[in-house]
């Protein structure tokens, strides 16, 4: 997708170096004003949107920028475009 960003669970989570992470995330955040996190069933993009607040909690309207796709692909493909592959 145009203007996506690709962040692994395990980096995010795991990860050992907050500050450097922080940072790409900052960028991501003044590039595109929302960001929605998406997974297959939308229980991992719950914990992602959890830790991504925690990492960016001086953004201003962080709650308000960062959001949960509920039911992840899954849902997606159930409630707006049933073409739209499972996995």
């Amino acid at each position: 997708f145009e203007n996506s960003f690709h962040l692994p669970m395990d980096r995010l989570l795991y990860n050992d170096n907050d500050e450097q992470l922080r940072n790409e995330l900052k960028l991501n955040i003044e590039k595109n004003q929302q960001i929605v996190i998406v997974c297959r069933r939308g229980n991992d993009s719950q914990l992602a949107v959890r830790r991504l607040k925690e990492l960016l909690a001086d953004v201003d309207n962080i709650d308000e920028k960062i959001k949960d796709l509920e039911g992840g692909f899954q849902a997606w493909h159930t409630d707006v475009d049933s073409t739209f592959p499972l996995y």
